[in-house]
């Protein structure tokens, strides 16, 4: 104990049901500010997980916590006469954060997951979100040529109106 820092780990039941937020590595000393509670989703919210590329993804600025809108980008072909840009979810709450992955030339990540349209390194996101904005995300992840993520300033307005949703380049004038 002489030796051991203040955030030494010496009763486990301090960190059972808790999960890691760095590697652990067998035989490492295990400190309190490596664990930390399990997010906890309210009623009505399911987790859900995308995998959002490097470029996309606001450059490493999103942490559990934040708050973002989710932008997904269909193609003409895919959804009619003309490429149309959408805001799915505002104000979707991150709960975690993955390491970054790269993905093959496939599409797949290496070693499974979700597949991408494109070679690179990827991150999975995890969100808190209800019933209907889940199916969003999971359509957009699905259909849409590419899915952003922009990051929404604490304390800042997460919403979008209506009118402000959807957006095409014939409605810039």
């Amino acid at each position: 104990r002489r030796w051991l820092p203040a955030t030494a780990v010496t009763d486990l039941a301090r960190v059972r049901g808790k999960i890691a937020v760095t590697p652990l590595r067998k035989g490492s000393l295990l400190q309190s500010d490596m664990i930390v509670a399990r997010p906890a989703l309210t009623a009505g919210q399911q987790e859900i997980a995308i995998m959002i590329d490097a470029a996309t993804g606001v450059a490493g600025k999103i942490n559990p916590g934040a708050k973002v809108n989710i932008y997904a980008t269909f193609d003409a072909k895919e959804q009619g006469a003309k490429p149309v840009s959408k805001v799915i979810v505002s104000g979707a709450q991150v709960i975690d954060v993955g390491k970054l992955t790269p993905l093959d030339r496939d599409g797949g990540s290496r070693g499974g997951g979700p597949t991408r349209k494109a070679a690179g390194d990827a991150v999975p996101i995890t969100f808190a979100l209800g019933t209907k904005d889940a199916q969003r995300v999971a359509y957009a992840e699905s259909f849409a040529s590419h899915v952003r993520l922009a990051l929404v300033a604490p304390g800042g307005d997460d919403t979008v109106s209506e009118g402000d949703r959807t957006y095409t380049l014939d409605g810039d004038k």
